[in-house]
């Protein structure tokens, strides 16, 4: 006589105690086949399984609002580099136009060029002032958008860290152009009485070794802070245009595409998280006429 298992309906031999197809348990068989008692399916007996829940409930995100914000200030700081692009481009057709006009005696509008030294000094002066500002705001914006993702991606907090070693070394770059042009206003006016004569050498010496100082700082700043960063960025949101400008900031001439690249990539990006953060957080409504 055979057994069939309750499982798998496998015919075991009689006196097995378990299934030799799933090893199921077939001790109870024989008090089945007498009583002929076989338990009776949930859903024979009008079980209905709980419904699947509703779709309207926000599901969790693996982007939060730290997200957000880190990829705002990252657009602002590659608009920023945008319009300085815009300006420069600006003023270098504005110095050539004047340069054309002293070249050929033709002024603007009919009138005698104009006295090109003191023009180009101005328009340099204005370019000058403006790009500090921009980079001091790009700067803020690029720090508090790593601060922002450091949050939730600890792999930002050095990036951010090391991005502050770039305004110390400025400080003290500048420093060092002021003790070395001390240096060379003390000179023709150190007299053995008065002044130690080595007092312009030792500026010079202390100047140019707070250069030195000053461009790794920079370097750092710029290679692990900077540069890393956008790389980072760039991965955590599948970017290959931020990791791309974050490379070309350190090439000459072709730096000037990397705002463009980290704009692009971090508006694409920010699009894409606002967009699924919506879709995930607005309820579903049901159809018309349904209730």
């Amino acid at each position: 006589m055979s057994q069939t298992c309750p499982s798998c309906g496998y015919q075991n031999p009689d006196g097995a105690r378990f299934c030799t197809r799933c090893g199921a348990s077939l001790k109870d068989m024989g008090a089945q086949q007498n009583t002929g008692y076989a338990p009776v399916p949930p859903q024979a007996q009008g079980y209905t399984p709980p419904p699947p829940p509703p779709t309207g409930i926000p599901q969790p995100t693996a982007y939060t609002q730290a997200d957000i914000d880190g990829l705002r200030n990252l657009k602002n700081y590659g608009l920023l580099g945008l319009i300085g692009i815009v300006i420069s481009f600006i003023v270098a057709l504005f110095l050539f136009g004047l340069n054309f006009s002293v070249a050929t005696g033709i002024g603007f509008n009919g009138q005698p060029p104009p006295n090109v030294g003191i023009v180009a000094v101005g328009a340099y002066l204005v370019v000058l002032v403006i790009g500090v500002v921009i980079a001091i705001l790009a700067f803020i914006f690029l720090y508090r958008g790593f601060v922002s993702i450091s949050r939730v991606d600890g792999s930002l907090r050095t990036p951010a860290r090391l991005l502050l070693l770039i305004p110390v070394g400025l400080v003290i770059i500048t420093v060092s152009f002021i003790l070395i042009l001390g240096s060379l206003i003390v000179a023709p006016i150190a007299t053995p009485p008065m002044q130690s004569a080595n007092t312009p050498t030792v500026l010079a010496v202390f100047g140019s070794i707070l250069i030195f100082v000053s461009v790794i700082l920079l370097l750092v700043g710029v290679i692990g802070g900077e540069i890393l960063g956008l790389w980072k960025v760039g991965s955590r949101y599948g970017e290959s245009l931020i990791q791309i400008g974050g490379i070309l900031l350190i090439l000459p001439l072709i730096n000037i595409v990397a705002p463009i690249l980290v704009y692009i990539g971090s508006n694409s990006a920010l699009t894409r998280i606002v967009n699924k953060t919506n879709a995930v957080n607005t309820p579903q409504q049901p159809p018309a006429g349904t209730l």
